[in-house]
């Protein structure tokens, strides 16, 4: 599943891939330079967080720079690859750190498990749920070890629910993203966190087709991300596109309609006209449009997210993005079962 990868405690969903703070490094041009690119991440400016941060790695690598300040600097390059659609070079920054914290000794569990929450989510964003699994039972003492009140803990068991809610295992994912949420909303109240906690218990809503149950928790959560981000943030492009397909499944057209084309400005705005996340945009901004009949200007923007999904597909081969919103009704995977037939996402 894909989710709000700044979130430091989640998921990044959800995110997505949450960047470890720099204030471990203290003075000094290489760890300025971190930070600089913290602050440009934040701000959504990610090709210039892109180029600082390349830089630090470069001269922290050149000064000798090993465990976890290594580390560190390594998962944050892979979030923002993995944010620009370069997941091939992005599960190789995430293993390697996670190699280095491995053979380290004494090694931040905090630090262990937010990269390994990172890569879960990379893996989960492109649909290989069978390595999340693998991976999330492997470091699963590192989760124990910090405890159930730890931010990391609940990204973690977040996305061992979401790998449930992959599996179709509806009832299992339920149960855990709602313990996981009472457990953030007891500590840290309204949150990012419970943002992207709420965008699953949505998705998971619209999957069973509770659609109306689902609007509700994604206008939760889209609120919260843009009270934590400001309007026109791209952390709220995927929310915007998740409550426009909830609408727009339910019969709410218009409303669908206004989402939509909300996440598609923003995307080409902030993220350029051939981003992998804008090409997502004018996907679901097109299915919108066709189930409103208005079948050639869906047909258009579809055509223009085909043309950015070969282009991404070419320079990323192993790229291949999956939307658990996407996930057939109940109703449609009992039907397929019966005929035998399979589904791709």
């Amino acid at each position: 599943m894909v989710a709000a990868k700044r979130f430091p405690a989640l998921l990044c969903i959800v995110v997505g891939s949450s960047l470890i703070a720099q204030d471990h490094f203290a003075g000094g041009t290489w760890e300025e330079a971190a930070r600089a690119a913290s602050q440009f991440d934040r701000e959504g400016k990610y090709a210039e967080a892109a180029a600082m941060l390349g830089a630090a790695l470069k001269a922290a690598e050149r000064l000798g720079v090993r465990g976890a300040g290594l580390a560190i600097l390594l998962n944050n390059m892979a979030s923002l690859c993995q944010d620009t659609g370069r997941h091939a070079e992005s599960e190789k920054l995430y293993q390697r750190a996670l190699r280095i914290l491995d053979e380290g000794s004494g090694a931040d569990p905090t630090l262990v498990l937010t990269t390994v929450n990172n890569l879960v989510l990379l893996y989960l964003d492109t649909g290989r749920y069978s390595a999340s699994e693998r991976l999330l039972l492997r470091y699963r003492p590192a989760a124990e070890t910090l405890g159930p009140d730890a931010p990391e803990t609940w990204t973690f068991m977040t996305n061992l629910a979401t790998c449930d809610l992959a599996r179709r295992r509806f009832s299992e994912a339920e149960a855990a993203y709602k313990q996981v949420l009472a457990d953030v909303e007891r500590s840290r109240g309204p949150d990012p966190v419970a943002a992207s906690l709420l965008t699953n218990l949505g998705v998971l809503y619209a999957a069973t087709e509770r659609y109306g149950e689902a609007a509700g928790f994604m206008e939760r959560s889209l609120s919260l991300c843009r009270r934590a981000f400001g309007e026109g943030h791209p952390e709220t492009i995927r929310p915007l596109l998740r409550i426009s397909r909830v609408y727009a499944r339910s019969g709410r057209l218009a409303e669908g309609e206004r989402f939509a084309k909300e996440a598609l400005t923003i995307a080409a705005g902030a993220l350029g006209p051939e981003h992998p996340l804008t090409g997502l945009a004018l996907a679901k901004y097109a299915f919108v449009l066709r189930m409103s009949g208005r079948k050639a200007e869906a047909k258009k923007l579809e055509k223009q997210a085909q043309a950015i999904h070969e282009k991404t597909a070419r320079e990323n081969p192993t790229r291949a993005t999956v939307d658990i919103i996407d996930l057939l009704p109940i109703r449609e995977l009992t039907d397929q079962g019966r005929s035998g037939q399979g589904k791709a996402h």
